[in-house]
């Protein structure tokens, strides 16, 4: 009798921990409060329990937060347009992991913010855990005529400059927000990024997007262009509409522009002013409002294209696109075992590009057979990560160059 009580109790054991035993928590400390200016240290702490293979944390960081990496955690980190990116080829053994980053906030930044994130990984199917959202205020910095300084000082050497109406509300009860874009001597050709951080409790529509893919996502705005307008001087705008039905008059919003300059990223800030500039420029409505909005992280994730004109012609030029599925800084011992594990039957190749371990497969000559087969990998293998890298002349290079260097449309 006492052993069939043993048994059972063993059981029940088993049991409780097929049901809790594989949760994943994760837990975010950091402080409530910043001054503008200065650096925090965000400290994540991810209770996987028994989960191995391919991990990954992301958090989106507002504009004007930049990040570095601390304690990784054996994973490798990135922090690009405004992700920080933990990357995990097999995760640690031991069942909790900590990671550490630390956060500047440039001296103009001013509001509250908040913070999510999200671990994804295989366990035996792809799963994701959430990060409870974390709330954090940045007050001025104690050095005003440094922070006024910043705010006029916006324009580069191209002559580059953003300015943004004082939002006003509408009859409808909408607020309205208009930014003039001067390109100053920035190529028309070039890949360039609006993006605003506005506050909590509204949705965001675009009104004239001048042409770029726009989007609105975790209280984030922003306006893509593969390629800028023609026009020196260009007006874009969008609206809020607040979900109680009622918009608040103190409305804050920060934002900046991104471009690329000799290969290089940068940003410049969005100016306030008092200049009623909404009548400056005619507008054009966005005639698909609602599906301009998708949830893109950048260039590359965009899976919805306009339509185009399949009879035009290409240059030829030494121009080829794979899809990169992985990366790392440590070789893996058997690249066949492993990616067959997450469903992946092709050949897999390895480079070594800027001091990492590159893993790509296929090799097309036109971006959109590239690309299809990026949404190929995503719904039919274990491997939500893949993305289109290209090369000229075996060089790797940017897609965006790839594309002009080839005279191929994006969306092509």
């Amino acid at each position: 009798m006492v052993k069939y009580i043993i048994y059972l109790f063993n059981f029940l054991g088993i049991l409780v921990m097929s049901l809790f035993g594989g949760d994943v928590t994760l837990k975010m400390n950091a402080p409530l409060e910043v001054k503008a200016g200065t650096e925090f240290i965000i400290e994540i702490t991810i209770q996987k329990n028994s989960i191995e293979g391919f991990a990954r944390f992301q958090q989106e960081l507002p504009a004007g937060f930049t990040a570095q990496a601390i304690e990784n955690g054996g994973a490798d980190f990135t922090f690009e347009m405004q992700k920080v990116k933990f990357f995990w080829l097999v995760l640690p053994t031991t069942e909790e992991i900590k990671i550490k980053y630390n956060v500047k906030v440039d001296n103009t930044i001013v509001g509250d913010f908040s913070i999510n994130g999200l671990f994804s990984y295989i366990d035996g199917e792809k799963k994701s855990s959430d990060l409870e959202p974390f709330k954090i205020k940045i007050l001025p910095a104690d050095d005003l005529a440094n922070t006024e300084k910043n705010q006029i000082n916006t324009q580069n050497n191209l002559g580059i400059s953003v300015k943004r109406q004082e939002p006003f509300i509408n009859s409808k009860g909408e607020i309205m927000i208009y930014l003039l874009v001067n390109k100053g001597n920035l190529p028309a050709d070039q890949f360039a990024k609006v993006q605003e951080i506005v506050p909590e409790g509204y949705q965001a529509i675009s009104i004239d997007s001048k042409d770029a893919i726009f989007t609105y996502k975790n209280n984030e705005v922003k306006f893509l262009w593969m390629t800028l307008p023609s026009e020196q001087e260009f007006l874009i705008s969008y609206k809020l509409i607040p979900n109680s039905g009622k918009a608040s008059n103190n409305i804050n919003i920060n934002g900046s522009l991104s471009y690329i300059n000799d290969g290089i990223t940068q940003t410049i800030d969005v100016e306030k002013t008092t200049e009623y500039i909404a009548d400056k420029y005619p507008v054009n409505s966005d005639n698909n409002t609602a599906e301009n909005i998708y949830n893109t992280t950048n260039i590359d994730t965009i899976t919805k294209e306009p339509e185009t004109n399949k009879n035009t012609k290409t240059k030829e030029k030494n121009v080829l696109y794979k899809v990169q599925i992985a990366a790392g800084h440590k070789k893996l011992p058997s690249i066949k075992g492993y990616f067959q594990k997450l469903n992946m039957t092709e050949k897999v190749s390895l480079e070594m590009h800027e001091g990492w371990l590159k893993y790509t497969v296929g090799k097309y000559n036109v971006y959109k057979d590239a690309r299809d087969h990026r949404v190929n990998i995503w719904n039919n293998t274990k491997i939500n990560d893949a993305f289109v890298s290209a090369y000229n002349n075996g060089q790797r290079i940017t897609v965006q160059e790839a594309l002009m260097v080839a005279n191929q449309e994006w969306y092509k």
